[in-house]
């Protein structure tokens, strides 16, 4: 891999161990996740996505640990989503780890789902794609698939080039709506890639 092969080229390359992180992260090595931001931070404390990475490793790590030491997690995310906020103020990274850990955890430990919502306006305020996103992710949670399919749509309204949300978009037809829509599913997946046909996800939107 990429990444790798960077590493073994620099060990203490920070954006190759970010880029390791997410993808440890992905494959649930939360521990490699984490010591792998860690070390991120450390060599380059001025990137506010390396310190939104690390506290989303720990808010997953809070999530899956004893409530005694779950605190102790949630303390140590909430420092470095402070320190993203101050180095990149709404940074879009670290309102998605908050947005998220204040529509989950307990009240006891900061949850606050009113606040979660106001946290999924502000990153609509700031970037459109990614905060309709934030609001279709809480909609799952609480509406239904009317009220996600306009959301989603929106994100792909914001920017018809932004994969993610297309990407989204498709899933919800396929796969997430109660009633799936897979003519939808095949046009949206037909877009994903014109957009990029080297990503997987297109062509199983089409088999879908």
């Amino acid at each position: 891999m990429l990444v790798e092969a960077r590493l073994r080229q620099n060990p203490k390359d920070a954006h190759a161990l970010f880029l390791a992180s997410k993808i440890q992260e992905a494959m649930g090595n939360l521990p490699g996740a984490m010591t792998l931001a860690e070390k991120s931070v450390e060599l380059e404390p001025g990137n506010a996505s390396y310190h939104a990475q690390l506290a989303e490793c720990y808010a997953y790590t809070a999530d899956r640990s004893t409530w005694l030491r779950g605190i102790g997690f949630v303390h140590l995310m909430k420092k470095e989503l402070a320190a993203s906020l101050t180095i990149h103020p709404h940074d879009t990274d670290a309102l998605l780890v908050a947005m998220m850990f204040a529509y989950r955890a307990p009240a006891l430990a900061g949850g606050d789902r009113k606040r979660a919502h106001e946290v999924a306006d502000e990153i609509v305020h700031n970037d459109p794609r990614w905060g309709w996103l934030a609001e279709a992710r809480l909609a799952q949670e609480e509406s239904g698939d009317d009220r996600i399919e306009e959301l989603l749509k929106k994100a792909v309204a914001a920017d018809a080039r932004h994969y993610r949300s297309l990407q989204e978009l498709a899933m919800f037809y396929c796969c997430v709506a109660k009633h799936k829509n897979p003519v939808e599913a095949e046009r949206v997946g037909r877009a994903m890639i014109a957009l990029d046909p080297s990503q997987a996800s297109g062509y199983a939107a089409l088999a879908s």
